[in-house]
């Protein structure tokens, strides 16, 4: 039975995001089996940071020849951390900053909730709940609606549609569904994941875990331009 979890970091050329982002990964109090970096051919410092982290046991690195965006990227990651024999993926980009102890409350819950294959924690930007990151179906099509500011008082709930901005998935269910499709580049790939997620399992948006989200402005001198 597998166990642990991988973290998938997608990154291009923000190269002082990514020392954070990295930073936050490795103090986790339930520490990652594997944290696994993948370069879309930066073209700024980050080849060299690079270099450094590979001297680090748990830390291994994916260096794209050409830019195949967020999609591609989630896809390059996924793909090397089912090699891994895990129990769960988590999937972020360089702008996202996770709480120490995010993992740790994703999977007692996941321990306690066994009955969901998919995760996902609370997103804030600039000291409030950006609730564009967790999703709700309507009863009409794929109409959906951000889950309100109110609901994340609650220890937990469940949704339909999470970004990869903090997204945890069972690798089995991974095996299941397949990998995101790069062809969506960056737009929407989460969304249609969340929607093939959906067929096995709602996603269990654990509120006390949670997620820095870097704003524009504060990310405005280390653009992605995916």
């Amino acid at each position: 039975m597998p166990e642990g979890y991988a973290i998938v970091i997608v990154t291009y050329n923000r190269v002082q995001l990514l020392r954070e982002c990295v930073a936050h990964a490795e103090a986790q109090t339930s520490r990652p089996d594997s944290i696994i970096i993948v370069d879309n051919a930066s073209t700024d410092d980050t080849r060299a940071y690079l270099e450094e982290l590979e001297k680090e046991s748990n830390i291994e690195v994916i260096s794209l020849p050409q830019n195949i965006g967020g999609a591609g990227g989630f896809v390059k990651g996924m793909e090397y951390a089912l090699r891994k024999n895990v129990a769960c993926i988590l999937l972020i980009d360089d702008d996202a900053m996770i709480g120490k102890d995010y993992m740790e409350k994703i999977l007692a819950a996941r321990e306690r909730h066994p009955q969901y294959r998919a995760w996902a924690g609370a997103v804030e930007k600039e000291g409030r709940i950006d609730t564009f990151h967790r999703r709700t179906l309507l009863k009409a099509g794929l109409l959906s609606r951000n889950v309100e500011e109110k609901d994340y008082g609650q220890d937990w709930f469940a949704c339909d549609i999470a970004s990869f901005c903090g997204m945890v998935v069972d690798t089995g269910l991974v095996r299941e569904i397949g990998l995101p499709h790069a062809g969506y580049f960056i737009c929407y790939d989460d969304t249609e994941y969340s929607l093939r997620v959906r067929r096995y399992s709602r996603f269990l948006v654990v509120t006390d875990a949670v997620l820095n989200h870097r704003s524009k402005a504060q990310a405005q001198n280390h653009p992605r331009r995916y």
